[in-house]
């Protein structure tokens, strides 16, 4: 099973460790909230600001200060927490600010550990009270009962970034991409650098893994290759991460590295079956090995698959058809051998590898004085590559998006690598 993550929170977390003021992010989100709905709905409007306890309630605190500078007719913060229990840092200091603003104006009022009973009706209703860092997670009782509350008004519902489950809002403003249909977009511009940018954000996103555990919870990786030579690396990566390995050689039978059982051909059909992502080194052009990947990616649909070095010349693009997913970990030489061209040039070849990734569905990361990634939707992220040695470079980050993608979707699993 995939972990969920949010981009705007990755957006955020790399933003703050380049340095970038996220307080003054804040306050522009609140602002251009704020002129939103007065745009939208007027100045002579009683708002109710509902906010809960994570970095989304910094974004209704902001629009409730903004509201007020306005001088809307009225703006009522009904905190769903105690001011003292905020999740987010930013959320605290803006809370300071609004509630010196409340002794400085007349329009804005604020209601602190608010249960539903305490939520009254307003003309406008603007409801920040989790963000989209909330999938997954199972809603708090106390929002589900503000939540029911708030459905019954008669007046318009805002939601900021994402609405709450269980109702619908009138309209959803979100920021940078729409979370949902229809949603109006605020498209804040963040320095350039951000959006190739790959920091502590996608490492902080990864499912965390359990250290000690009974059963098989961590993520399960098959590692096929001719030989024995790169074990290491991809045993390192998968003890680093907590990863449960099984490793199949053509060459001769290898022991398997978590049970110590002796593997056999006959033994290859199981680790298929218990795998979530299988990694698939070096082979050579043997009918035998061909023969056999081409069976598993037939028969099994659902792998996730990593694919580096000289076998991406061996994968026929017509097996692409059977997976869902996969990325190819590979250097320019490969990429060369991958588009029979010699010497290319990632200058040149850019335009071409991108659409190569968006027409087969795959992902591609691309090792050589840079790290490029590309994915199957045409996005892209380029990071400088801090090793010498780019070959080994290559079988190191394909052993890492390996054993990440056994618990996380392969985009983020690139990005993490160089996190």
């Amino acid at each position: 099973m995939e972990h969920s993550y949010t981009e705007s929170d990755i957006l955020l977390k790399n933003a703050e460790s380049l340095g970038i003021d996220l307080i003054a992010f804040y306050d522009e989100v609140g602002s251009v909230i704020a002129e939103k709905l007065v745009s939208t709905f007027g100045k002579n409007k009683s708002y109710g600001i509902i906010c809960g306890k994570g970095g989304n309630s910094a974004d209704g605190l902001a629009t409730a200060f903004h509201l007020a500078c306005m001088d809307v007719q009225e703006v009522t913060v009904f905190l769903a927490t105690r001011k003292n229990q905020f999740d987010s840092t930013f959320a605290e200091d803006i809370y300071i600010e609004l509630e010196n603003k409340a002794k400085e104006v007349q329009n804005l009022k604020i209601k602190n550990d608010c249960f539903a009973t305490d939520i009254e009706s307003k003309d406008v209703i603007v409801e920040a009270l989790v963000g989209t860092g909330f999938e997954g997670e199972s809603l708090h009782k106390r929002f589900k009962d503000i939540i029911k509350r708030i459905s019954h008004f008669s007046s318009p519902i805002i939601a900021i970034d994402v609405a709450v489950p269980h109702y619908n809002p009138e309209k959803t403003y979100s920021l940078f991409y729409p979370k949902e249909k229809n949603a109006f977009v605020i498209d804040l511009k963040l320095p350039k650098e951000i959006d190739m940018f790959c920091g502590p954000g996608e490492r902080q996103s990864l499912w965390v893994p359990n250290k000690k555990t009974h059963k098989s919870k961590n993520g399960n990786l098959l590692y096929l290759a001719q030989d024995d030579k790169n074990n290491k690396e991809i045993i390192d990566a998968t003890n680093d991460y907590t990863t449960n390995l099984s490793i199949f050689t053509f060459e001769h039978i290898n022991d398997n590295v978590t049970t110590k059982k002796r593997i056999t051909s006959a033994d290859l059909e199981g680790l298929v079956q218990e795998s979530d992502t299988i990694f698939l080194g070096d082979i050579n052009n043997e009918l035998i090995q061909y023969a056999t990947i081409k069976h598993i990616m037939q028969q099994y649909h659902g792998k996730t698959w990593v694919i580096t070095g000289e076998s991406v010349a061996l994968i026929d693009l017509l097996l692409l058809d059977f997976v869902e997913n996969i990325v190819f970990v590979i250097s320019l030489e490969h990429l060369g051998i991958l588009f029979r061209e010699s010497h290319p040039k990632l200058s040149t070849f850019e335009g071409k590898v991108k659409r190569f990734c968006v027409q087969n569905k795959i992902n591609m990361v691309l090792i050589g004085n840079t790290v490029t990634m590309y994915n199957s939707k045409g996005s892209m992220k380029r990071v400088p590559l801090a090793s010498n040695d780019p070959a080994k470079a290559t079988f190191q980050m394909a052993s890492y998006v390996a054993a990440f993608s056994t618990k996380n979707d392969l985009w983020l699993s690139m990005r993490a690598v160089m996190g």
